[in-house]
């Protein structure tokens, strides 16, 4: 809806800043915190991607070389922009600052605004919440395409989460 301009705002992640705004066209989107009192310590960064080797990995050296590669390689971020999220390491983002796009930049500002009003991030979700996600979005699409009204899509959406947090 966002990008058809049919939505005030949307709640996105800001590695998703690239996508929204070519589907945009000509439409200006903006990043902001969100409103409200004490957005000292409202939002939360988030990495894009997290990284990890399995225990059990026979290969477990090369695995975090290539991870090592992956996140502190200027190369790989020239690629992929803020796609995968900002660089972690101040080094990199300042080698890249000179040639990103107008997206990337207002990512980059973004991301440091929120970094400077934030609070550390919650733990991680629990095991259901991917059900929970699903059944979210699942009810979500029906409201948004008229199968359910906003308040029917609240009900089937909270009766589901209740089934299966109560599993």
């Amino acid at each position: 809806m966002i990008v058809h301009g049919k939505a005030p705002f949307d709640f996105r992640w800001s590695n998703q800043a690239t996508a929204l705004t070519s589907a945009a066209g000509d439409r200006n989107l903006e990043m902001t915190l969100l409103p409200g009192t004490n957005n000292t310590e409202g939002m939360y960064l988030k990495p894009a991607m997290l990284w990890s080797v399995s225990e059990n990995s026979e290969h477990k050296e090369e695995a975090v070389r290539f991870i090592d590669f992956f996140t502190n390689n200027i190369e790989v971020y020239k690629i992929g922009g803020s796609d995968r999220g900002v660089p972690i390491k101040e080094d990199i983002r300042n080698q890249m600052a000179d040639d990103l796009s107008e997206t990337d930049k207002k990512v980059f500002d973004y991301i440091e605004l929120v970094t400077e009003n934030s609070s550390p991030i919650d733990s991680n979700f629990p095991p259901e919440s991917s059900e929970v996600l699903a059944a979210l979005e699942e009810v979500d699409e029906l409201v948004m395409y008229g199968e359910l009204s906003p308040e029917e899509g609240a009900t089937q959406f909270r009766e589901k989460a209740t089934a299966i947090l109560n599993r």
